[in-house]
């Protein structure tokens, strides 16, 4: 697992990765119908990629993950409801139109179980599971 520590945490999936990927899953399946122009997804699959791997695991990513899990629930819940305010406001501003926001925040959806999977590939474990 060493050898892809820059992309993925240096430690199996968690329980809660799974379900992470699993609701990525059930988005993804409940708007694929609204895509407008699947450029835009391959967008946010670069970008989800770029931020759940690289820039997670660099020393700034790190420093964020430890903030948050020192938040405790109501600073996520708190956390959360600023990530949404802010994606509101990405999709009625008039720079960005809301199709775009739309297919590339699929996009990123679409990351989720892919690097969920993908990590649970590379770490072959997961709590008292492992597939060998």
């Amino acid at each position: 697992m060493e050898r892809w520590y820059g992309f993925f945490p240096n430690r199996p999936p968690t329980n809660s990765d799974l379900v992470g990927a699993v609701c990525g899953v059930l988005l993804v399946a409940l708007n694929a119908s609204t895509v407008h122009d699947w450029r835009w997804v391959a967008v946010g699959v670069v970008v989800g990629a770029i931020v759940l791997g690289p820039l997670a695991q660099s020393p700034i990513g790190r420093r964020i993950g430890s903030a948050t899990r020192n938040l405790g629930p109501d600073g996520r819940i708190l956390v959360i409801a600023i990530g949404i305010v802010a994606v509101l406001a990405l999709l009625f501003l008039p720079p960005v139109p809301a199709e775009i926001a739309v297919d590339g925040m699929i996009g990123v959806m679409i990351t989720v179980p892919l690097y969920v999977l993908a990590h649970l590939l590379v770490a072959r474990d997961l709590g008292d599971w492992s597939p060998d």
